[in-house]
């Protein structure tokens, strides 16, 4: 994935709201990003009350132009859409598609935090909460995704990633907690290495 990190909050009501991985060096909070993701902004997820989840929200259209430049990737673009103003954000989700979340990992799980808990016992609460999400014919199917997880050939499907451009994969220890935060040889991305 090559988008921009994302914590997503289910209220207790359903409703959603989007914060960045960064605090505000005016508030010192966690940013909050929900008024920059309209379409998100109208979904109401009251089968997972008071959840987290941590994920990626990428630009599904990663050729796209300001007023002032040309982005040619979907890092850039979701960066400069998400510290824009509201109005500009939708504006450019209306002309090239409104952003995609995908989700890899739920941090607290319908009022029961899950940090503590294995990744493997994490993923399958993930995966509960694919199947129902894609039950549900009111959630547009490009506003979110989930990551595809791959427990066996993982060298091969790493050369087949970078072959078709992909930047790189993420290698997890399935027994580990969750750690917000922090650097940890339970979590390993392996990126391909360009020498010039």
């Amino acid at each position: 994935l090559d988008g921009c990190r994302i914590i997503l909050q289910v209220g207790k009501d359903g409703s959603l709201r989007f914060f960045g991985r960064n605090k505000s060096v005016k508030t010192f909070l966690y940013d909050e990003k929900t008024d920059v993701l309209p379409f998100h902004a109208g979904i109401k997820l009251d089968t997972f009350r008071d959840s987290i989840f941590d994920g990626e929200l990428i630009s599904t259209n990663s050729c796209v132009s300001t007023d002032s430049t040309d982005i040619n990737n979907s890092l850039s673009a979701c960066s400069a859409i998400l510290n824009s103003e509201p109005e500009v954000a939708k504006e450019f989700q209306l002309k090239y598609g409104p952003f995609k979340f995908v989700i890899f990992d739920v941090l607290k799980f319908c009022g029961t935090e899950t940090c503590s808990l294995s990744f493997k016992a994490r993923r399958i609460i993930r995966e509960q909460i694919k199947k129902v999400m894609s039950l549900r014919s009111d959630i547009h199917p490009k506003l979110f995704d989930f990551v595809n997880y791959k427990d066996t050939d993982k060298k091969e499907f790493y050369e087949e990633l970078v072959r078709e451009g992909g930047e790189g994969i993420m290698l997890k220890d399935l027994s580990a907690p969750y750690e917000l935060g922090k650097r940890r040889w339970s979590l390993l991305k392996v990126k391909r290495f360009n020498e010039y």
